[in-house]
């Protein structure tokens, strides 16, 4: 293949897996080579045997990713006659059960399509995995901390389970926040880890810019420059522009073609999130894979490492997630050697007269991410203690694998040696007995098997993964599927609507198939879209941008008028004092500045709602109380000093909290201490109460 050197991080690489038995943990840069510093070394061990099926388990967290690697594997491998098999929902099923009979073979494969080979395939696997040595999870930092990564833990521990071998984990991600505790996540508390990380990095080529807007009744932009200025810098060349939800990249995308239109410009604009049809996001990616100059407006979607050839440049609308997707993000610009990462940020903020608006909260939390990510700072996993819902779908996993199962063996199965190592007996025992009560489960005598409803459950395709997914309508053009919205059933939709950055209007609709057939039309309307995510702040975020307020540093990748914002929100926050004033009355409002993380505010602003009354609104670094006092608020939150109040029990106390798609069959106290541990906390509250504390 004419490589004439190998990177730091493959040296080392090879080095680790040669010269030890350690998991690895290997951070680089996008296009750093971290790829073949996995398989260079794995491949060449399995080169050295010839013992049995699969050898390696690469798992991804994208099928296009997947995609994207089996190409270069491909080459890789067929020097040394290795099969490669991608293992995911669009593969043809001939093409997957080739590796029931294929010798030493590497699998890329899906966390969701592992579940399906456990529940689905179950008289192979122990064959299957018999000799499996390696499991590589690409992008563990998606992973890590969230419902899905619970599951593929638990899913990779029960493959273990069948290997004669030490199976050994490699980890591969462009942004880890917390090395040590992604690792032990990915090993289960294993400490024999290598940790390699890539050295140097590419200039960096960076802009923000800021814009005052007002807003319709609707709640769309009036006055919006974001259409213009996406031409103007990103019009005939290769780019990708991030948007953070779905219904305003097919706003942006619909006003840039119209502008094109109207200026007889070739419009070379595409858009990619996940509402749209497989279909659709595949153009979109091979029209970037050719090399021309087209530019995608996409969502998370393309977030991570997917060839989309050379990327001249990156977008960013609207305040990152994350420290750690605006990483990621930024690095799928300049990839080529020599080539700068480049990025440019459009902040949208409301002007009004309103306290809250003339702060600019969302300019000076992407002033206060931007800082930290060039501080090399990226969030921490947030690790639960266990994941409930991913419990239940697991039991019901491993009862459809055996057929029926001994409570005291699926506990063995699932915490003893599995992914729930810290799981109670008594706990789960609990667990167990509601899931009975929902009919999930049956015991005859002393064996667990699936009730009816467990049955429907997991013959359901969507029982593969553990995340919700919206019920929605399919668009449909031609017998060419378009992409999904939200609609009530039986109630008329509008007329015309913008999908695909396309416009159309509706034909006709099936409520029984769920299907709305369109045609191409010169109106449109926005669509609804469903499966918004709500995303959790880190305290590190939220004081940085106190310190942004606070201080007189310029930023010299701030726009003109960014400046001249950044300027005002300061001025903003030195008029009421924000530093000493932490809790100010605004209006017949209580404005409450925390500045501390979301963990913080949700914990604080749900007691005031269910012990109070009340009506609290967060915004983030604060909160906003409706029709009280300060000297109310205050009163309240320090009688909690002596008044402890006991979050599980107040959860139980009200409505049951549901988050995860399972959690409605987990017993409400596990569910109300689980809750408490992730979103909440005692530690939180009784920090954060203390007034006097706050004013020093």
């Amino acid at each position: 293949m004419q490589w004439r050197t190998l990177r730091d991080i493959q040296e080392e690489a090879i080095h680790a897996v040669f010269g030890s038995d350690d998991h690895l943990l290997i951070t680089a840069a996008t296009a750093g080579g971290k790829t073949e510093a996995a398989f260079l070394p794995v491949l060449s061990k399995l080169s050295e045997q010839n013992r049995g099926k699969v050898f390696a388990l690469y798992v991804s967290p994208l099928k296009a990713l997947i995609n994207d690697q089996f190409e270069r594997l491909d080459v890789l491998c067929e020097y040394s006659e290795i099969p490669v098999i991608k293992w995911h929902g669009d593969v043809a099923s001939a093409k997957k059960k080739a590796a029931f009979s294929t010798e030493n073979t590497v699998i890329l494969i899906t966390p969701e399509s592992i579940e399906s080979l456990m529940v689905n395939h179950s008289e192979h696997l122990k064959d299957l995995f018999h000799n499996l040595s390696f499991i590589i999870i690409d992008e563990v930092h998606a992973f890590a901390g969230s419902d899905r990564g619970e599951h593929l833990r638990s899913l990779l521990y029960r493959v273990c389970g069948f290997s004669v071998n030490k199976v050994r984990f490699i980890g591969l991600s462009a942004t880890v926040g917390d090395p040590k505790q992604t690792a032990e996540w990915m090993c289960l508390n294993d400490l024999n880890i290598t940790y390699i990380e890539g050295s140097g990095g590419r200039e960096i080529k960076y802009l923000i810019k800021g814009y005052k807007v007002k807003l319709n009744d609707d709640g769309l932009i009036e006055n919006n420059e974001i259409p213009d200025d996406v031409i103007k810098y990103f019009y005939r060349k290769p780019s990708l522009i991030f948007v953070n939800a779905k219904r305003r990249i097919e706003e942006i995308a619909d006003q840039v073609t119209r502008k094109l239109k109207k200026s007889n410009r070739l419009n070379t604009f595409f858009v990619h999130h996940g509402s749209l049809s497989k279909q659709v996001r595949e153009d979109a990616e091979t029209e970037m894979r050719k090399g021309l100059d087209n530019t995608v407006i996409c969502s998370s979607t393309l977030e991570m490492g997917i060839d989309m050839g050379s990327i001249e440049i990156a977008g960013q609308v609207g305040c990152p997630f994350s420290v750690s997707s605006l990483v990621q993000r930024m690095g799928r610009s300049g990839r080529k050697e020599g080539q700068s990462a480049v990025l440019i940020m459009f902040i949208e903020e409301e002007e009004s007269y309103k306290l809250e608006d003339r702060l600019f909260t969302d300019l000076i939390k992407s002033i206060a991410m931007s800082e930290l990510m060039f501080a090399k700072w990226t969030e921490p996993p947030v690790l639960d203690d266990i994941n409930y819902s991913v419990l239940v779908q697991q039991t019901l996993s491993v009862i459809k694998q055996k057929g029926a199962i001994k409570a005291k063996d699926i506990y063995q199965i699932l915490s003893s040696k599995g992914a729930f190592n810290g799981l109670l007996q008594a706990d789960y025992a609990s667990l167990l007995k509601n899931m009975g009560e929902y009919d999930l489960i049956e015991q005859d005598q002393d064996l667990l098997i699936l009730g009816i409803e467990g049955e429907r459950i997991v013959k359901r395709m969507d029982f593969y993964a553990v995340f919700q997914t919206p019920e929605e309508y399919k668009v449909v053009y031609d017998s060419r599927h378009i992409g999904n919205i939200n609609v009530t059933a039986g109630v008329e939709p509008e007329p015309f609507l913008i999908l695909a950055g396309k416009r159309w209007v509706i034909d006709s609709i099936d409520d029984s198939a769920k299907v709305i057939y369109v045609k191409p039309s010169e109106g449109g309307k926005l669509a609804k879209f469903g499966g918004n995510v709500v995303y959790s702040v880190h305290p590190l975020v939220h004081k940085k941008m106190l310190e942004i307020y606070m201080s007189e540093q310029p930023y010299p990748y701030l726009d003109k008028n960014a400046t001249s914002m950044l300027e005002s929100a300061r001025q903003a926050a030195k008029g009421i004092s924000i530093r000493k004033n932490m809790i100010i009355q605004d209006g017949e409002s209580v404005i409450w500045f925390l500045f501390a993380g979301t963990r913080v505010s949700n914990t604080l602003a749900y007691i005031g709602r269910t012990v109070k009354g009340y009506r609290v609104r967060d915004s983030g670094i604060y909160l906003t109380f409706e029709n009280t006092t300060v000297d109310e608020v205050v009163s309240f939150y320090k009688s909690l000093e002596n008044n402890k109040i006991n979050l599980v029990e107040l959860l139980l106390e009200n409505d049951p909290i549901l988050i995860s798609k399972y959690d409605r069959y987990v017993p409400a106290e596990l569910l109300a201490r689980a809750y408490v541990k992730k979103y909440m906390g005692e530690d939180v509250l009784y920090k954060c109460v203390s007034f006097d504390q706050m004013q020093d």
